[in-house]
């Protein structure tokens, strides 16, 4: 008569085993998601900066036009020096930009005027924008 002799490891998993699997599959998973959520709002974040930049340089543009248009009279051709510039531009529908700026007056002939553009975002803080214009 043979004497069947069982083996520990032939019992089968121990629980023990299984809670461990758990915990190292629940923290890889979340790790994947923690990942997924940070690289959501990264991106996010990013591309309002990258729309902001656009709203500014769009402005400084339309301020630009302005300077060609306000600043010299159009029947005598002549600069006017201290003449309010108003740009024509408003920030696209949605994007949740407002923009600001300061030291919209033609400059003489002589100088260079400084005009301080900012945008502002319920997000995003993006840098002031800073161009110089002179009369044409």
């Amino acid at each position: 008569m043979s004497v069947r002799v069982r083996c520990r490891d032939e019992a089968g998993i121990a629980l023990v085993e299984i809670v461990i699997a758990l915990v190292v599959i629940g923290l890889v998973v979340t790790a994947y998601f923690a990942t997924f959520t940070t690289s959501a709002q990264v991106s996010k974040q990013h591309r309002d900066l990258v729309r902001a930049d656009e709203v500014l340089r769009d402005y400084a543009e339309a301020v630009k036009r302005a300077v060609r248009d306000d600043c010299i009279d159009p029947q005598t051709r002549a600069p006017r020096p201290g003449a309010q510039i108003t740009p024509e531009y408003s920030p696209p529908p949605g994007s949740g930009f407002t923009v600001s700026a300061t030291g919209l007056a033609c400059p003489s002939v002589t100088e260079t005027g400084t005009v301080l553009i900012t945008a502002s975002h319920r997000d995003v803080q993006p840098p002031p924008l800073t161009i110089e214009v002179r009369t044409p």
